[in-house]
């Protein structure tokens, strides 16, 4: 039970002194019956002898001791002293110190062993910087899926309602479409009934159309006969007047008679008033006659008048009969249109419900999509607060800037430091929801800044000779590329979160892969330089 007690060096110690005095017992109980039969061999006094032999013996067995003690209290000081450092090496690793490293004064055993512990704990210590950048990585992409899967909700939201609007919409669409499909095979039907009427329309047009001709010539040939008359009546009048005047002269050949006159002067007087009547008569009859004529003439143009009417409105009612042609094939076709949009429009509505059962899918999907972000978010957390136990020497949030990332060139430096606030400031806009204009002005700031340095860090590759330039070069042009091209799909897309968070994931990898990263290897080529 004592035993177990004691340290490992004192156990070894005294298990070395043990180990000795029995090899130096045995030696001497051998050493001392080869002695005996060797002297009782010889006849030599064996007392005497003896003593001295024993004297001799204890005297190098307490020399041997001594020497063995001192070289093994050596050995074993020197053996704990190196367990001693590797045990608080070991402590200090255990507390989470990853900063520890033994002194190598050697190149024996203990010297290995500390290199070897050296380089063990500082693999672990780039391990656990590793992770813990990784981890606030993943942190930040948790962060951001969060946000993006809350706008994504709500626009699924938005979406959802467009939707079942849209749906309604496509419903009341597909039955006014019923309705309009009725009202136009009415107006078919109606068309096809006004179109036979202007059919007879044109028909009785004609009729009256060859009826007006036919009172226009018989008018033409009432005028005519008119105009005869009108000359026998003249002809009528003449002789009136000459009879009148012929009995004016018998009456004054009477008168000259005397006597035997005066029976002629009463004939010629019935004559003479016979021939005033018939005068009057004539008068009259030419009057009548002049009347007749002049409304002849004017019925005749009421009636050209009328006549080139008729014409006009058969010409109308012919244009107006095609016209219903048209209508009528312009109707049976939006018929079948309509009847197509029916049918389109009961089909979409029925795509649409199952675009609203495939939106609250998706919407779910959206909520666990949401939730695992969130998960992820806490698992993230504590993986940090995990890791964050560590000591590190070069431990920096995988945002922040940090003099490790220092290429030696004090502009490029400072540019540097200048996209990681600006990249900040993008992912606290995106987490606070900033308004679109305050996110398109840092955007902008951020695409000319971005511009601005790939320029002048290239001037200095090209000054230092740096060997990957064109490769280099090529990453800067595609990545300023691809901010530009997000930059507009941002300010063109009506669904901003996509484009916003595919800038931060890109400026976020830039910041963690590249300045973190590629960059390093351009510090390195510039401080070689600058030594040679």
């Amino acid at each position: 039970m004592y035993f177990n007690k004691l340290k490992i060096k004192d156990k070894i110690l005294l298990s070395i002194i043990l180990g000795l005095i029995v090899t130096l017992l045995s030696i001497g109980i051998v050493v001392n019956l080869q002695f005996n039969n060797f002297l009782e061999e010889k006849n030599v006094d064996l007392a005497g002898l003896k003593m001295e032999v024993l004297t001799a013996i204890v005297i190098t067995f307490i020399v041997i001791s001594v020497l063995l003690t001192v070289i093994m209290l050596r050995l074993s000081n020197y053996i704990s002293k190196g367990l001693a450092k590797v045990t608080f090496g070991l402590k200090q690793l255990a507390t989470g110190d990853l900063t520890i490293r033994l002194d190598v004064e050697k190149q024996d055993e203990f010297g290995v062993l500390y290199q070897a512990f050296n380089k063990s704990v500082k693999e672990q210590s780039v391990l656990v910087n590793k992770i813990l950048e990784d981890a606030e990585s993943l942190l930040l992409y948790s962060e951001i899926l969060s946000a993006s899967t809350e706008e994504g909700n709500a626009a699924i939201e938005t979406t959802n309602q467009l939707i079942e609007s849209m749906s309604a919409s496509i419903q009341e669409v597909s039955a006014s479409g019923e309705e309009v499909t009725s009202f136009a095979e009415e107006s078919t039907a109606q068309t096809q009934s006004g179109k036979e009427n202007m059919v007879k329309t044109v028909s009785m047009m004609e009729e009256i159309n060859q009826k007006v001709k036919a009172t226009v010539d018989l008018i033409k040939e009432l005028n005519s006969n008119s105009e005869e008359i009108g000359g026998i009546i003249e002809l009528i009048t003449n002789v009136a007047d000459q009879t009148n005047l012929l009995a004016l002269n018998a009456a004054i050949e009477a008168a000259r008679a005397g006597e035997h006159g005066q029976g002629f002067t009463v004939v010629a007087e019935e004559i003479r008033e016979l021939a005033e009547e018939t005068t009057k008569a004539t008068v009259n009859v030419k009057r009548l006659i002049d009347n007749t004529r002049m409304n002849s003439k004017q019925v005749i143009e009421a009636i050209k008048e009328v006549e080139e009417k008729t014409q006009e409105g058969q010409s109308i009612t012919e244009n107006t009969n095609q016209i219903f042609t048209q209508i009528e094939e312009a109707s049976e076709e939006t018929t079948i249109q309509i009847e197509q949009i029916a049918y389109g429009a009961q089909d979409l509505a029925n795509d649409s419900e199952a675009l609203v059962v495939a939106a609250k899918d998706i919407d779910n999907m959206s909520q666990e999509i949401n939730n695992s972000s969130n998960e992820l978010q806490n698992k993230a957390n504590d993986l940090k607060s995990l890791v964050s136990s560590f000591v590190l020497e070069d431990k920096v949030a995988v945002t922040k800037w940090s003099d490790k990332y220092k290429v030696g060139v004090e502009k490029i430096d400072e540019q540097h430091k200048g996209i990681f606030e600006r990249a900040n400031y993008l992912l606290d806009a995106y987490k606070n929801q900033s308004s679109e204009k305050d996110i398109e002005e840092v955007m902008d700031f951020l695409a000319d800044y971005i511009d601005k340095h790939f320029r002048e860090e290239e001037e200095i590759q090209r000054k230092y000779e740096y060997p990957d330039y064109e490769n280099h070069k090529g990453i800067h042009h595609k990545f300023e590329n691809k901010v530009k091209e997000v930059i507009a799909d941002y300010k063109h897309s009506n669904v901003k979160v996509t484009s916003l968070m595919k800038l931060n994931k890109m400026v976020t990898g830039w910041l963690i892969e590249h300045i973190k990263r590629e960059d390093q290897k351009l510090a390195k080529h510039i401080k070689d330089s600058q030594k040679s």
